[in-house]
């Protein structure tokens, strides 16, 4: 814990002067929240039964697929451009001569960018409640399990990103696919049900869609996250020790090959 805190604390510091990029993206995030709202104004007559037990709301529908799509991305993109970085500051092999074990380290790198994450969906959220569709007064005890158990199920896939970063210096492909596969089966936009009937159960296999299920159980108050939940654990207790073994055989070809320091 006190190496991703020294992380966190470096990647501040670092990003302290950068207010007005803030500021731009929060003004982003409005204007993509009030987009939606009136998209969700003119569709609402046509929802169907998923968007319905969201009190019948596209706009409350899309803003949680959206605000759990965007941590998401910046989990997988933090983890790669912090190891890039780091690769071109000449630092990362130092770091993986630690006795910290490596994707602890690379998870570290990339804490500040999920904490980002977790900001901007939080705006997401305020905006929305400020538009009178989400209402987390109900069940506001979940939201923090909730945030803290899908932190936890997108780990593997910055690993992913990591360990891709580390063998061909670009983590991009793995982010583009993570990304596009969200949009495409987490039932971001859409609800999974539209897709055709055999893309349903690899929908149901994504762990994303039961991130941003459990999401829309607090926020809409109208049903427990706790089935998403554990599916998330049970999806992380399997993928996250895979993950962080295959970053660590990456870390043993990328030394043997003298490419953990390349530019």
């Amino acid at each position: 814990m006190r190496t991703w805190l020294a992380f966190h604390r470096r990647d501040t510091r670092e990003r302290r002067s950068r207010l007005l990029a803030g500021l731009a993206e929060g003004s982003g995030i409005l204007l993509t929240v009030v987009t939606f709202y009136f998209l969700g104004e003119l569709v609402d007559r046509g929802t169907s039964g998923e968007v319905a037990r969201l009190n019948g709301s596209y706009f409350a529908f899309a803003v949680n697929g959206i605000a759990m799509a965007g941590f998401l991305a910046q989990t997988v993109r933090g983890h790669s451009r912090a190891l890039r970085a780091a690769q071109l500051e000449g630092t990362l092999e130092p770091m993986l001569m630690t006795p910290v074990p490596p994707w602890r380290i690379a998870v570290g790198g990339a804490l500040h960018e999920m904490t980002r994450g977790l900001l901007r969906l939080f705006v997401y959220l305020g905006f929305a409640t400020a538009l009178g569709a989400v209402a987390l007064d109900g069940q506001l005890a979940w939201l923090p399990v909730v945030l803290a158990v899908a932190a936890l199920s997108f780990l593997p896939f910055g690993l992913l990103a990591a360990s891709y970063t580390l063998l061909l210096a670009r983590g991009e492909p793995v982010t583009y696919l993570t990304n596009a596969g969200t949009l495409l089966l987490a039932g971001v936009y859409f609800p999974s049900s539209v897709l055709p009937a055999w893309l349903q159960p690899v929908s149901l296999l994504y762990p994303v869609t039961h991130a941003v299920q459990a999401l829309r159980s607090v926020t809409s108050g109208t049903e427990s996250p706790l089935a998403s939940l554990l599916w998330l654990l049970g999806f992380t207790a399997v993928a996250l020790p895979l993950t962080a073994w295959a970053f660590q055989r990456c870390v043993l070809v990328a030394r043997r090959r003298g490419t953990l320091g390349m530019t």
